[in-house]
């Protein structure tokens, strides 16, 4: 839930402190684990467009987890959880403008316009990162917290649950200043890796950005209000926001406040709270703000629930009967999800069956395709064969891609299974097999188009591996196997005559099935 502005007012007008870690006497770090990726592609400079550099990201993110050991610390990672159904528009909106980049992306390569700078400011997730991500903070030992929704509640439930003992939290997001539970905040930007090994951090703490405001902690929620964050996206939030704008404006004898930015706004909307100090009593504090802005009070109401009441305390709501699914962008020249239809159709049955569910490929289209999961033959048919299956999921993943593709009438280049192998054995044979060795210059990654492709089999391979694990009702064994990187337990070499994948080749997994596995529509 992003302040608009915030974090750039408090940068402004609030004064920093810098710390050294091995000088403090806490005994945790609260990581934004995603902000934290895509810091670690900004600062050391990663590749995200073509396949991700995930051995480099890796040895980025040990290096940080060690230093925060060495200095006494003990690093825990926050992963947010599926998505906020309030805060849908939102998702949908931010979905949009990474289709439409993805979009832009492709159509520079082909015009050969497109420059590394542009590529550099418009970061998307690489296709598998994140659960990569989670494989190498669980083999360092490092305590992971999963949210049921956004992480940022669980963050701030941490903090109270560990009282003196947690530092501050790293993180992007100035919201976290909001929460009464948090009381020092780290951007990304002002983490440090000294030369003596230790690390260099300048933090804002939440009282001195409320002493800069001039108000009590238990308006941050209405002052958040006023300026919008994540949870009022709507339509109707944005007229209600317009006459917050107006409202104020007239009550501080100005103009209007449209041509200001947002440094500004905040420091005017924290002065028109000051009159409402004197009261003490949220609901009548909310109350009174709502109706001298002459908007609804529960734009005020949604926001304190969000910020102030922690995760655990409030009761779950009633399961939304339909489904909204929000495909990633792809940047590669095979139709994923056509190829996947059947397949993910069959874990819609398990997971939806009798809901509308709504899908949203925004690369093709702003319109969603609708329609209501319904139990057929064919599904039965599929779900049947792949539980009869003994093959570890790894493994049946490709074997029914090996179907799939070919299926969809695309074809899959000897080069790029092997390329894909590559991928699942050891991170460093993708570095040699698609970076080059040691050339990854932009120039060169430009040059290597086929690693588009690579890409595209990569995510069909991990859409693929996900359906798998609903349909058999059988993990993929994450512990040792993050969908990705195969463990040692699997193999170390795709030389290695005694490796699953190795022998997988060898045989019928990577010919053409000889057992038809999906049954599609038109069998049944």
């Amino acid at each position: 839930m992003g302040v608009k502005g915030l974090k750039r007012w408090v940068s402004v007008k609030c004064n920093s402190r810098r710390t050294l870690l091995s000088k403090r006497k806490e005994k945790f770090i609260a990581i934004d684990a995603l902000g934290f990726m895509y810091f670690l592609y900004k600062t050391e400079s990663l590749d995200w467009l073509y396949g991700g550099q995930f051995s480099r990201f890796e040895a980025a993110l040990v290096r940080y987890i060690t230093s925060v050991r060495k200095v006494g610390f003990e690093p825990v990672f926050f992963f947010d959880g599926k998505r906020d159904e309030n805060k849908w528009e939102t998702s949908l909106q931010r979905a949009k403008e990474r289709a439409e980049t993805c979009n832009l992306i492709k159509t520079m390569i082909k015009e050969g316009t497109l420059e590394e700078s542009f590529v550099r400011r418009n970061m998307l997730s690489p296709s598998g990162i994140r659960r990569h991500y989670v494989h190498i903070v669980r083999a360092n030992n490092c305590r992971i917290m999963k949210a049921a929704y956004e992480a940022d509640g669980d963050i701030a439930k941490f903090f109270k649950s560990n009282p003196g003992d947690c530092f501050a939290v790293w993180t992007n997001d100035s919201d976290l200043l909001c929460y009464k539970d948090i009381p020092r905040v780290v951007f990304f930007e002002d983490i440090t890796l000294t030369s003596a090994g230790d690390i260099c951090c300048n933090y804002f703490e939440q009282t001195n950005v409320l002493a800069n405001l001039n108000i009590p902690a238990n308006f941050l929620p209405a002052l958040v209000a006023m300026l919008g964050n994540d949870l009022l996206n709507s339509k109707q939030d944005k007229l209600h926001s317009d006459k917050i704008k107006s409202a104020v404006a007239k009550e501080c004898g100005l103009r209007s406040l449209s041509s200001c930015n947002n440094v500004k706004l905040i420091t005017i909307c924290s002065r028109y709270l000051q009159k409402f100090k004197r009261n003490s009593d949220e609901h009548s504090l909310d109350a009174m703000i709502a109706k001298s802005l002459g908007v609804p009070i529960g734009r005020f109401q949604s926001t304190r629930l969000a910020y102030f009441t922690l995760p655990g305390i409030v009761e779950e709501t009633v399961v939304e009967q339909d489904t909204r699914i929000c495909f990633p962008p792809d940047f590669g020249q095979m139709p994923l999800y056509q190829i996947m239809e059947d397949l993910r159709y069959c874990a819609y049955t398990l997971s939806f069956l009798g809901r509308t569910v709504a899908e949203y490929n925004l690369i093709e289209s702003s319109q969603p395709r609708v329609f209501k999961i319904r139990e057929s033959i064919h599904c039965v048919r599929t779900i049947e064969n792949l539980k009869q299956e003994t093959l570890p999921l790894p493994v049946l993943a490709i074997k029914v891609l090996r179907q799939l593709v070919p299926s969809a009438g695309h074809h899959v280049y000897d080069l790029e299974w092997r390329s894909l192998l590559s991928f699942l054995a050891t991170d460093e044979a993708v570095n040699q097999e698609l970076y080059g060795g040691s050339d990854t210059s932009f120039e060169t990654l430009v040059s290597k188009k086929f690693i588009f492709r690579v890409r595209s089999i990569i995510m069909l391979y991990l859409l693929t591996l996900d359906y798998l694990v609903k349909i058999c009702d059988k993990p993929a064994d994450y512990n040792s196997f993050d969908g990705i990187l195969y463990s040692v337990a699997y193999e170390r070499n795709i030389n290695d005559p005694n490796s699953i994948v190795q022998s997988a080749w060898e045989n019928e997994v990577f010919e053409e099935c000889p057992k038809k596995l999906i049954e599609t529509k038109s069998d049944a």
